[in-house]
């Protein structure tokens, strides 16, 4: 903006027309400072929160209040929702403090997607696919959440149920 103002101002005109200063002003970009924590918490919480129905429906399964059909439709949510996370976390702008961590649980979120798809399609716990270690998947967020100032794991999605 300043260096279209100081043209107009250079260009020899004797004087200066306001609606030109004004229509330069508005066509030069404005600077959003992006808030990496809320993009985090955007990013994450819907599968966070869908993973907490996890424990309810296996034990609703296990001792025979839900069908295992509505295990397998829970599974295959939760199978869209890693899909959909591991894409956001990839396509978004992080600081270059938490890339590393952000990549390791896109990582993370696309390789559940099988095991979670697995126990939609396949009506046999045998068949299932194995989730493979989230340990580090755990210490990733956990890092993620320090560095941009969030309260530690298995909080701050209240907002986004």
């Amino acid at each position: 903006m300043i260096v279209g103002l100081a043209a107009l101002l250079l260009s020899g005109c004797s004087r200066v027309d306001s609606a030109e200063v004004a229509a330069e002003a508005t066509r030069s970009p404005t600077v959003t400072e992006i808030d990496y924590g809320q993009q985090y918490l955007a990013i994450v919480c819907p599968k966070n929160i869908e993973g907490d129905k996890q424990k309810e429906s296996w034990e609703n399964l296990e001792f025979g209040v839900d069908t295992p059909q509505a295990y397998r439709k829970w599974a295959g949510d939760m199978a869209e929702a890693n899909k959909v996370e591991a894409q956001a976390l990839s396509d978004a702008e992080w600081p270059a403090e938490v890339q590393k961590s952000i990549d390791k649980i896109a990582v993370a979120a696309y390789d559940d997607v099988a095991p979670y798809e697995s126990r939609a399609n396949k009506p046999d716990p045998e068949d299932w696919d194995d989730f493979n270690d989230s340990a580090s998947y755990g210490k990733a967020a956990s890092d993620i959440r320090l560095k941009l100032d969030l309260p530690p794991r298995g909080e701050g999605c209240d907002a986004f149920k």
